[in-house]
């Protein structure tokens, strides 16, 4: 397996994760998995399809991303099972490292993607941003459009 590919793939996975479009019952998923989390950091496991903490947010986040994982590596002509580990780590109130632009309110977070292949090489990709814990009396539901 490349590292270019394994980087392209991790970059992608961040970049969706992080994104206004993640969602969980049409609202925002990072406000949501910080409200579960309160100051912990949450770890999704995504080979294994786990999250740390197990809550309910945080284990259908999972599944949704080691599926849109699953989907990317398929793309590029990689084989799940070529991956030894997959993660997705976020770390709310951190104090970020470089400056962020302020599009969120909220206190910083960092959203790190780590890829380790079964033949040892590693993509690691981070981003920073602002994010608020869910409130529903503050923030409007996305709608799913019919089909």
């Amino acid at each position: 397996m490349r590292i270019d590919i394994l980087r392209h793939v991790a970059a992608g996975l961040l970049g969706s994760f992080i994104s206004r479009n993640n969602d969980v019952g049409g609202y925002w998923a990072l406000g949501v998995l910080c409200a579960e989390a309160g100051p912990r950091a949450v770890e999704l496991r995504l080979t294994e399809r786990l999250a740390t903490p197990p809550a309910p947010a945080c284990m259908a986040v999972a599944a949704t991303y080691a599926g849109f994982l699953r989907r990317a590596m398929l793309k590029h002509g990689i084989d799940a099972d070529d991956l030894a580990r997959a993660t997705v780590d976020i770390a709310f109130g951190v104090t970020p490292d470089v400056a962020i632009y302020r599009h969120a309110a909220g206190a910083p977070f960092c959203c790190t993607v780590t890829l380790a292949s079964r033949c040892g090489k590693t993509a690691t990709v981070r981003a920073y941003g602002h994010c608020r814990p869910h409130d529903p009396s503050l923030e409007s539901q996305r709608r799913k459009l019919p089909s």
